[in-house]
């Protein structure tokens, strides 16, 4: 018995998975039929801007990319689960883009809940959430490394963020947290980003070069602001 039912978990599984990918093949040729067959009447998307859209609204906007764009989206990593009449896929959709020549990546970060009618499986809802990506990334001297070496502390508030180099690698982080890899952004002075981690740390310079002040903007395009202060005795760093 138990074997039998995971056999048809395994079964639905697949079968979801082929779905997901012909819709994904769907978007890039603009293909609404492949959508409606999918989708319930009643089904909610949301994209990865929070736009929310009814079967209809997303249908009437669903066109092939532009002649000037080749593209592909693929499922990775996915996830199921299911509960009687329910079924849920959490993947990762890869994207590829080549726009006028030029090559662009995307992932989003999906979540598909379907329900049976009949002998059907239609989708209900369809949640994205664009990942985020490295960008490049251009190496430092130790000279330009410590440059951005010192405490800063947020303006108005007690936490401090500390910029450190260990084995080479600039590392940087909130005072009491663990400190991570910082690596410059190519083509964006004085930017980094931290492995692992959304938003870009900026830093900014005065009118002699010195590094005063951090600015830490968030993935939501939030800034978090520090100015440069004294560093602590002993901390094996100048300010």
């Amino acid at each position: 018995m138990i074997a039998t039912v995971l056999a048809l978990a395994v079964t639905l599984e697949t079968q979801l998975i082929a779905q997901i990918q012909a819709r994904l093949d769907a978007i890039t040729s603009g293909d609404k039929a492949v959508w409606a067959r999918d989708l319930d009447q009643s089904a909610i998307l949301m994209d990865e801007e929070g736009h929310v859209s009814t079967k209809a609204q997303f249908l009437a906007g669903l066109a092939p990319l532009p002649k000037s764009s080749t593209g592909s989206l693929r499922v990775t990593r996915p996830h199921f689960t299911r509960d009687g009449d329910v079924a849920v896929i959490a993947f990762i959709a890869d994207e590829h883009e080549t726009i006028f020549g030029q090559h662009f990546q995307a992932q989003f970060g999906m979540v598909d809940t379907y329900h049976r009618v009949g002998d059907r499986w239609l989708l209900l809802s369809d949640t994205q959430t664009r990942l985020p990506l490295d960008p490049p990334v251009v190496g430092l001297t130790a000279t330009q490394a410590q440059r951005y070496v010192g405490r800063y502390r947020m303006l108005d508030g007690p936490l401090v963020f500390a910029v450190t180099i260990a084995g080479g690698k600039l590392m940087g982080g909130r005072e009491g947290s663990r400190p991570l890899p910082m690596s410059a952004i190519a083509d964006q002075p004085n930017a980094f980003f931290r492995e692992g981690r959304p938003g870009t740390l900026i830093f900014l310079a005065d009118s002699n070069g010195r590094v005063v002040k951090l600015i830490d903007r968030r993935y939501y395009n939030r800034d978090m602001i520090y100015e440069r202060v004294p560093t602590l005795t002993g901390s094996g760093s100048r300010p």
